[in-house]
């Protein structure tokens, strides 16, 4: 019970994995979003000047031992994606870039390792920005994110799931709370 999973991650042994459940019910909200300064259409994150998303991965109080990721940029036509790691979200390492449509696999430096929390920042370096025009594609679009680790302590098993409570606004004099 020291491991909270929501849509997209899933634990089988000492193997972690999420994938970033882009377009489902909840759109681009996941457990391990963290933070995003980026336009977001349909599926997919249209990325421009200044546009960044931070990912952190935390499983409990277990350390990653190792762990790993996948981006897919399925639209391109400027702009480069840097992908760069953090324990802290202070000091960042850079684990790899691309500047096309394509795949980027990327590796977390040993030298982070082992760790509680991993960061990923997918950054674009680019001049245009997202929003010039209705309907605007951006410089790149990110298309699919991965990332897996191994963890140390017991083997778990468990996939995670993430529900959405509609409210019709706020009421007075009652608190909602959801338990699960």
């Amino acid at each position: 019970a020291d491991m909270i999973l929501g849509e997209g991650e899933t634990v089988d042994g000492n193997a972690y994995e999420f994938v970033a459940p882009l377009g489902g019910a909840g759109l681009n909200a996941s457990r391990p979003l963290a933070t995003t300064r980026c336009h977001f259409n349909s599926n997919r994150w249209v990325f421009g000047a200044d546009s960044e998303v931070i990912y952190a991965h935390r499983l409990g109080n277990r350390r990653q031992l190792a762990a790993s990721g996948a981006i897919t940029v399925g639209y391109h036509v400027g702009g480069e994606l840097r992908v760069e790691i953090s324990r802290d979200g202070r000091d960042w390492t850079p684990a790899g870039s691309l500047d096309a449509a394509g795949s980027l696999a990327f590796e977390v430096p040993a030298a982070l390792l082992p760790t509680e929390a991993v960061m990923v920042r997918l950054r674009a370096v680019a001049k245009a920005r997202v929003g010039a025009a209705d309907s605007d594609p951006g410089s790149f679009q990110v298309h699919g994110y991965r990332y897996q680790a191994t963890f140390d302590g017991p083997p778990a098993h468990g996939r995670g799931q993430t529900q959405y409570a509609l409210t019709s606004g706020p009421a007075e004099g009652f608190q909602v709370d959801i338990v699960s």
